[in-house]
């Protein structure tokens, strides 16, 4: 909550120049020594995204001065300068990745091409922009629905970003950027934007472990659908002004300050001390979970998670030495006490009764866990074969209205389980019935349940949705799903070519 408040206080309504100088200040800060090499590529960057995005937009108008902006005003070239400093904000920092989120619209809304990206700034940064491009109008004028171009859209960003994992890392930050500004845009534009990040990229981040990223955007949407509600309450502004005020979250700061001066300072033990702060739509869950209205917040307790920083190769304090370190600064400041152990970390409380759970762990482990792997692949099966299902941990689960025996790995959900009746059933999925009562697609099966299933009579395969790998447990539905996303792929190409021919 706080990086994101301070970068839109910091960056929105700010002129361009003021943006890149911060791009250049903080890649400095963060590269060190080797930024000096790289200020050559950044400058031809700035240079030819400013010159395509203000002049040669593929739609939209130019203002009276021939610069093509914004709905809001500014000029284009300021939100992928922002889409760049939110990565490097969150230590994201190869000059790659940087120099492709900042002409990430490129290929999309201008005349600027893959081969001039390619010959200017070479294949690795053309592939990155190229991996966040959407279908182009000449795609979208071929009889597709705006349902089917989203699909194919998404369908499209995941098959070109799993090799390059961190492409997903752009698209989202131009996303959170897209949102954190969007009040310009007619409320049902704004309502298709949300839609569409609930649809498509919230379950994309889960995932990808991106849980950071997830946080900010779902945030973004609370911010805008309390905006929207239209009677005259802001849940989200309520619960903004009641956290500013909030003597609670002050003494968060002090608690993490204390614990960062022992531990850092005093015994150099560890090289930072990091607290998860929950952000303004957190807090209205945890509200509706303990039964209160956002416009009963006053002085609620949280719970945050604080993390010890230690480095690789050095070892982290142990369980007994934290609790010894809380004593003395408890001994101290009359701040903190140890509540309890639980797992490898310490629970503790603060005078006003905020809890918190203390963990050591090294700087890879944290980004990791706030971010996913960058580095890696998708989870997504490529290949299946029937030993993939030779499991001996099984559940016998059976199929209504015959009461016919399926047996399935443990784990499997509603899903796994529509697909082992084939893909026919998998595919067109529409609704489901566990011991009687309604049941979601990601349910969860136990020994002996009772399975009914039903399928729609729209048998359109751009309906598949990139989410359903979310449900499946199971590699023969894992498979299925991807084998069919490349498929919705694959007929779009061919129609391409019929189209252009």
């Amino acid at each position: 909550m706080i990086s994101l408040h301070v970068l839109y206080k910091d960056y929105v309504n700010t002129s361009t120049q003021t943006l890149k100088d911060k791009i250049r200040s903080e890649l400095s800060l963060q590269i060190g020594a080797g930024f000096d090499s790289c200020c050559q590529r950044l400058e031809r960057c700035f240079e030819q995204t400013e010159k395509f995005t203000n002049t040669q937009q593929k739609n939209g108008q130019p203002n009276g001065n021939g610069i093509f902006t914004r709905k809001s005003g500014e000029p284009y070239i300021n939100h992928t300068l922002r889409v760049a400093l939110i990565l490097i904000r969150e230590r994201i920092t190869d000059f790659d990745v940087i120099l492709a989120a900042i002409m990430h619209d490129l290929f999309e809304d201008t005349s600027y091409t893959y081969e001039m990206a390619e010959r200017e700034f070479g294949g690795v940064v053309a592939d990155l922009i190229n991996c966040v491009t959407n279908v182009t109008e000449s795609q979208r004028k071929m009889e597709l629905t705006e349902a089917e171009a989203d699909n194919i859209d998404y369908a499209n960003i995941i098959k070109r970003c799993s090799g390059r994992r961190i492409a997903f890392y752009i698209k989202f930050a131009d996303r959170l950027d897209n949102l954190m500004t969007i009040s310009s845009m007619p409320r049902d534009k704004q309502l298709k934007k949300v839609s569409d990040t609930k649809k498509y990229l919230l379950p994309l981040m889960e995932m990808l472990g991106a849980r950071r990223f997830k946080s900010y955007i779902e945030n973004a949407i609370f911010k805008i659908e309390s905006a929207l509600e239209g009677d005259g309450v802001n849940d989200y502004e309520f619960i903004s002004r009641a956290v500013e005020y909030s003597y609670a979250f002050q003494s968060t700061a002090k608690t993490v300050e204390a614990l960062r001066h022992y531990f850092c300072i005093t015994q150099r033990i560890a090289n930072g001390c990091r607290i998860v702060y929950p952000t303004i739509y957190e807090i209205s869950q945890q509200l509706k979970e303990q039964g209160f209205s956002a416009q009963q917040f006053k002085q609620n307790r949280f719970r945050y998670n604080v993390y010890l920083l230690v480095d690789e190769g050095v070892a982290k304090p142990s369980i007994a030495s934290i609790c010894s370190a809380i004593l003395a600064i408890a001994n101290e400041q009359e701040l903190l006490a140890v509540e309890g152990i639980t797992g490898d970390g310490v629970e503790l409380v603060d005078d006003i009764q905020n809890h918190y759970l203390l963990k050591a762990i090294s700087p890879v482990e944290y980004n990791i866990m706030q971010f996913g792997s960058t580095e890696s692949q998708l989870p997504i099966v490529e290949s299946y074969t029937i030993e993939d299902e030779l499991t001996p941990d099984k559940i016998l689960v059976y199929h209504l209205p015959d009461s016919e025996p399926k047996h399935l790995p443990r784990g499997s959900t509603v899903t796994d389980f529509a697909f082992s009746l084939g893909d026919e059933v998998g595919l067109f999925l529409a609704a489901a019935r566990v011991n009687g009562e309604p049941a979601d697609f990601a349910t969860e099966l136990h020994d002996k349940d009772k399975i009914e299933v039903f399928t729609t009579d729209i048998r359109n395969l751009y309906t598949i949705k990139v989410s359903w790998l979310l449900h499946c447990k199971t590699a023969r539905a894992k498979h299925s799903l991807c084998t069919h996303l490349q498929g919705q792929i694959d007929r779009l190409i061919e129609r391409i070519n019929k189209y252009e021919k």
